[in-house]
């Protein structure tokens, strides 16, 4: 059994992202589209504005400009390390 009391950064591979700690953190946050695929919809004001200056921390993740969303971006699921970057990285892009 798992110890601790917060185990919201498990994620098991073969389950898509409806239980996942990215969305989590959103559902209190920013304005994000459920999802059952290994990828989070964030709305988070400019989109590209977002998406570059993720890009200056190494962080990637998609503008959806393309798809008529100039708003929101796409967040694929990580690995748990790889998820905690993006939410800090993405906190501090956001303020």
């Amino acid at each position: 059994a798992d110890t601790d009391p917060n185990p919201v950064w498990q994620f098991v591979p073969s389950h898509g992202a409806e239980d996942h700690p990215v969305l989590h953190h959103f559902a209190e946050n920013p304005i994000f589209v459920p999802s059952y695929a290994n990828f989070v919809l964030v709305k988070v004001g400019d989109g590209d504005r977002v998406f570059s200056e993720m890009m200056k921390h190494g962080v990637i993740l998609r503008a959806m400009r393309g798809y008529k969303l100039p708003d929101w971006v796409r967040i694929s699921i990580g690995k748990p390390e790889q998820n905690a970057r993006c939410i800090e990285i993405l906190e501090q892009v956001l303020e």
